[in-house]
């Protein structure tokens, strides 16, 4: 009798995990995902930075371009998402035309 509750309770257990997973890993929407790894990849980019200007490979000021130009496409990739590639391939539109930018 034991047994037959635990297989019973157990498989209880498995349903119930079957029908509440996917609505909790939807929960994780596309955007949310997006704006992760936009605030990762901007940060990774910043440190490059300090450390550049830190070892002398950029100048302050060329530090503080940096910067600018990093918060320029950190807000560019918020609005238009981080998929941006042309019909070739070419990021940002390149050398073959527009970019068509896709935000999930």
């Amino acid at each position: 009798m034991a047994k037959k509750w635990y297989i019973t309770t157990a498989l209880v257990g498995v349903l119930a995990l079957a029908v509440l997973a996917p609505g909790a890993l939807a929960a994780v929407t596309g955007n949310q995902v997006d704006s992760v790894r936009l605030n990762k990849m901007f940060d990774e980019h910043k440190q490059w930075v300090i450390q550049a200007v830190e070892n002398g490979e950029i100048t302050p000021e060329q530090g503080e371009a940096w910067n600018q130009h990093f918060d320029q496409m950190k807000e560019f990739h918020a609005k238009s998402g981080l998929d941006c590639h042309d019909s070739s391939g070419e990021m940002m539109g390149g050398p073959a035309g527009h970019a068509q930018c896709n935000s999930y």
